[in-house]
């Protein structure tokens, strides 16, 4: 979950989020930038209005927060460390689940992780994969050869036993001279040097004591300008690279998935995290509110409507209510929204915004 800060231009100063109808919500892990400082989840936190107001209605839950850690560290100097970023879930949940920061990456908002058990064990199973592209083909020819004439010396007396005996040579040749295995965390634009910068980074950020000093706080700065840079350079190199491997022998499947990866990364909209701002304070009715969230994504939305798709919608509209009738659902999907309107429920004039 995410709440603007306060000194955001499109959220009031007087605004207070309604969230506590989340609390009923079984096994709950609800956790995000709340913009809201209490000492309830840090203790050098000022307690803020939206601090104690958002504590106030999450008090059937419980904080994981550890209260002498925080979770944010401001680069600017005489600025101290907070935690605006907090932690809820239900108390059934609390005895299996653990929360912590960690010092990696370039925000000043430190990564959280939550490890929650369950009942269920994962599988065992380890899946790994085999380089052929560093095998050792040398060693594998001279070695199965050796073995292939000791094999062909003796007569065959077996047809199984000897078909056995050639697996075994090419399997244990194989263990020997082709690599296999599985990187839990490979990514193929971290050169040697960029994780060594990043190394010194999260150094810094991690023994460094708090309020960070202007110059350190320079540093870091400087170090995560010079890590974005080399990882473009990195990237725009593999790029090259794979240009120059391009050929009619290419494997069509991985240059489809590349171009499909590239369109979908260029075709996808950032969608507004800002608060919905209204004339009114209130939007009582299903009817205000489902216009309120129309006009907004209407606004925002990037997708092309088509004619016969409004056609279909205000047919529906019109369509006469009955017993006789089944009731239906119009479904309307705007920017990644979905939203129901029973016919008891019709849209407005608004809805030739789509």
């Amino acid at each position: 979950m995410y709440i603007p800060p306060q000194s955001s231009p499109t959220v009031p100063n007087t605004f207070r989020p309604q969230l506590s109808q989340l609390t009923s919500i079984p096994n709950l892990i609800m956790g995000g930038d709340f913009n809201a400082k209490s000492s309830a989840w840090f203790v050098d936190n000022p307690d803020t209005d939206r601090g104690l107001d958002i504590q106030t209605q999450f008090d059937s839950l419980t904080i994981m927060n550890n209260t002498h850690n925080h979770t944010h560290i401001p680069y600017q100097a005489l600025y101290t460390p907070s935690s605006p970023d907090i932690t809820f879930c239900s108390p059934c949940l609390t005895p299996t689940t653990s929360w912590r920061v960690v010092g990696a990456l370039g925000s000043d908002h430190l990564p959280i992780i939550i490890t929650t058990k369950t009942r269920c064990t994962p599988a065992g199973h380890r899946h790994t994969y085999t380089n052929y592209k560093r095998a050792n083909w040398e060693a594998f020819n001279e070695e199965t050869e050796q073995h292939f004439e000791t094999l062909n010396s003796t007569p065959i007396t077996n047809i199984n036993n000897a078909v056995h005996a050639f697996n075994t040579i090419i399997q244990n040749a194989d263990k020997r001279y082709i690599p296999r295995g599985n990187r839990k965390s490979h990514n193929p634009n971290f050169t040697p040097e960029i994780q060594g910068l990043i190394r010194q980074r999260d150094t810094l950020k991690h023994d460094t004591p708090t309020p960070i000093p202007q110059n350190i706080a320079d540093q870091i700065q400087t170090l995560n300008t010079v890590i974005a840079n080399k990882i473009h350079e990195q990237k725009t190199q593999n790029w090259q690279n794979f240009i120059n491997t391009l050929d009619h022998k290419t494997n069509t499947s991985k240059l489809y998935k590349t171009l499909n990866s590239i369109t979908l990364s260029n075709t996808n909209t950032t969608r507004s995290h800002a608060a919905i701002i209204t004339t009114t304070d209130n939007l009582p009715s299903n009817r205000q509110q489902a216009n309120a969230l129309i006009r907004h994504f209407a606004q925002t939305s990037h997708l092309t409507s088509h004619p016969d798709d409004r056609r279909t919608i205000r047919r529906k509209k019109d369509f006469p209510t009955d017993s006789d009738y089944t009731p239906f659902i119009d479904t309307l999907t705007t920017s990644g929204l979905t939203m129901y309107l029973t016919p008891s429920q019709p849209l407005d004039r608004s809805r030739d915004m789509m």
